[in-house]
């Protein structure tokens, strides 16, 4: 007998305009061992955070404008430098979003922060 877990993370993109909220599309996390269910095949490889912000960005075609750039809000979980680039060179998604700096790909060398009562006014 097999055992099914409920997933607890989901990946919503909403759009607001004119007044009006609306979710335009809802990916699950599915994980590193899962079967990647409805994933294309252009993005297996990326991790798994990073992959739903892309199936979404895919299924709702956000990038097809060609006249503008497209702009995504996310949380810190989804976020990550390489999604960044990705999303603007690919999919024409300018993206924002609060980052860790111990996050994987976060180059503390160039991009150094420092705490709120070290920074110089």
């Amino acid at each position: 007998m097999s055992k099914v877990f409920p997933t607890k993370d989901f990946f919503i993109l909403a759009n607001a305009f004119g007044g009006h909220n609306f979710i335009n599309h809802i990916d699950v996390c599915q994980g590193n061992k899962s079967g990647n269910a409805f994933i294309p095949t252009e993005i297996l490889d990326l991790p798994t955070t990073q992959k739903v912000v892309v199936n979404s960005t895919i299924a709702t075609q956000l990038g097809n404008d060609p006249n503008k750039y497209q702009e995504l809000y996310m949380d810190k979980r989804y976020s990550a430098p390489e999604l960044f680039v990705m999303l603007k060179i690919k999919y024409k998604a300018l993206a924002c979003s609060t980052i860790k700096t111990n996050r994987k790909g976060w180059n503390t060398e160039i991009m150094c922060l420092k705490n709120k009562g070290e920074q110089d006014v």
